[in-house]
């Protein structure tokens, strides 16, 4: 998995110096874009509102970028950039299953 991240890291940083200027009015997404997820077994609900938010803000610019950018996209940096979007949306499910289940055991009490 590391080999793959790496080559999609390295094809990315690549294609993006050669192709900056071309395409200047694709938002391109970075890394720091990328919502921090707080911990769904304590987090508040404002926060995992506000997580949510953030989260679909996030796959929107990223869905944003591939449509601008079409069918110009290697293969590769394409779907990096779904798996992205995808792991992000995971990643808040798990912690929003995890403040479910805290919210519900709290109400049972």
């Amino acid at each position: 998995m590391g080999t793959r991240r790496y080559a999609f890291t390295a094809a990315l940083v690549a294609f993006l110096s050669f192709n900056t200027s071309t395409y200047a009015s694709c938002q391109v997404p970075g890394v720091s874009a990328k919502p921090v997820i707080p911990n769904g077994a304590s987090a508040s609900p404002e926060a995992m509102l506000a997580a949510q938010e953030e989260v679909a803000g996030y796959v929107d610019l990223i869905e944003s970028y591939l449509e601008c950018r079409a069918n110009r996209l290697p293969s590769l940096i394409h779907d990096g950039y779904v798996r992205l979007a995808e792991a992000a949306a995971a990643e808040y499910n798990t912690e929003l299953g995890k403040f479910r289940l805290r919210e519900t055991e709290l109400a049972g009490n």
